[in-house]
């Protein structure tokens, strides 16, 4: 299991430190990481594991719109380089605003990819 506090992160922090690409790199490191713990334990019971996301989405809001480049930027590397490695990404106490968002970035997922993720409300 994955989870992400992606409403805590300070993005306007990452931009204006000039650290985009280092949370990129983190990010990538991460999904690696959970590749290989998926293939280890893929090997070991002899049937596909996948991770499970769990993205708190709390205190995320229409303030990070601004960074709409950053987040399509990180589904796409997710989109092209680990399209298997998540089984679910659900995403939990979400504002009305991320929902919003998602609806935004929709088109730029593959079918597979939107199948794969789900909403909880609060």
């Amino acid at each position: 299991v994955l989870v992400w506090r992606a409403g805590q992160a300070d993005y306007s922090g990452f931009v204006r430190e000039e650290l985009v690409s280092e949370m990129i790199r983190g990010f990538v490191a991460h999904f690696e990481d959970a590749l290989q713990s998926c293939r280890s334990a893929t090997r070991e019971r002899k049937r596909l594991v996948r991770a499970r996301v769990v993205v708190d989405a709390s205190n995320f809001d229409l303030e990070n719109l601004r960074y709409l480049q950053v987040l399509r930027h990180i589904m796409r590397l997710v989109q092209e380089h680990f399209p298997e490695v998540s089984a679910t990404v659900t995403v939990v106490r979400a504002h009305w605003s991320v929902v919003a968002l998602y609806e935004i970035l929709k088109p730029w997922l593959t079918e597979h990819v939107q199948q794969k993720v789900a909403f909880l409300a609060d």
